[in-house]
């Protein structure tokens, strides 16, 4: 997917780093000493992310809710809560002026925004590429890799349900747990407008989608260990790796059936499921 975005000067790209970079910095608020400088590079990125894209104020909100989690909810710091709050308005009201100073006002600013989103419903290209139910966005991952989307799965499943001997494992399921909240809250939010079934918008869940499907690999070997003898586990872990990379190959495949040889223009899905090496159906 990444390497499709690459092919164009999308925006895209340069937002799902940018999110990419905020979800570490909540990842080491979540894990780590609360140091002051994570708070104030959240700030930082999170201004720089609402400049991006329209969809910048989402990434940048959930990872607010995900700190204040944290500070609030688990560590009942009311201080360090207030200051996420008060940095987090600050940095917006930064970004607002930035484009309105940029745009020549604020409402030049709102008129584009209104434009933009009154595209989704009369924009041809929309109607025709992006339209389609809520779940055929994950049939577009499930298009581009199989495996991935399978494991992604598995990982959600393996941490919301935790088994036991799961102590040791704690401070990195909170990060985990946090990276699902962030994933699977931008996925929803995005599926309920019309015509956006296009997997260019959701590039910022790319990565926290392969980390899933990382530790989904990490759970079905544990399994195998807690169920199976030494000879018969080592045997598995390697059937699992090679599976990984016989998948990654085909993945690679696919990417360039479809956007090297039949020159997919764009990551809509009904033009990927129209000719993905994966149609199954």
């Amino acid at each position: 997917m990444d390497l499709a975005i690459a092919q164009r000067a999308w925006q895209d790209g340069v937002l799902a780093l940018v999110a990419l970079l905020l979800v570490y910095v909540c990842a080491e608020i979540s894990y780590k000493r609360r140091r002051v400088s994570w708070f104030i590079l959240l700030g930082v990125l999170g201004s720089f992310c609402v400049l991006i894209k329209e969809t910048g104020i989402i990434i940048y909100g959930l990872c607010i809710i995900w700190v204040l989690w944290v500070t609030f909810v688990k560590e009942k710091s009311l201080g360090r809560s207030l200051f996420v709050i008060i940095f987090s308005l600050c940095s917006i009201g930064i970004s607002i002026f930035l484009i309105s100073k940029a745009c020549g006002g604020f409402l030049n600013v709102t008129d584009a925004i209104r434009h933009n989103i009154g595209s989704l419903t009369r924009s041809e290209y929309a109607l025709i590429y992006n339209s389609g139910p809520w779940f055929r966005i994950l049939q577009g991952f499930f298009f581009l890799s199989p495996v991935a989307a399978i494991l992604s799965l598995v990982g959600i499943i393996g941490i919301i349900l935790p088994g036991k001997g799961e102590n040791a494992f704690l401070g990195r399921r909170r990060v985990i747990l946090g990276i699902i909240f962030f994933t699977l809250s931008f996925t929803v939010i995005s599926l309920f407008p019309q015509n956006l079934r296009n997997l260019r918008f959701f590039s910022v869940v790319f990565i926290p989608f392969y980390l899933m499907a990382g530790t989904g690999s990490y759970y079905i070997v544990r399994f195998l260990k807690g169920r199976v003898r030494a000879p018969l586990f080592y045997l598995g872990a390697a059937a699992i790796i090679l599976g990984i990379s016989a998948a990654g190959f085909f993945d690679y495949q696919n990417f360039k059936a479809l956007f090297v040889v039949k020159e997919t223009p764009d990551l809509a899905v009904k033009l990927l499921i129209e000719h993905s090496l994966y149609n199954f159906f």
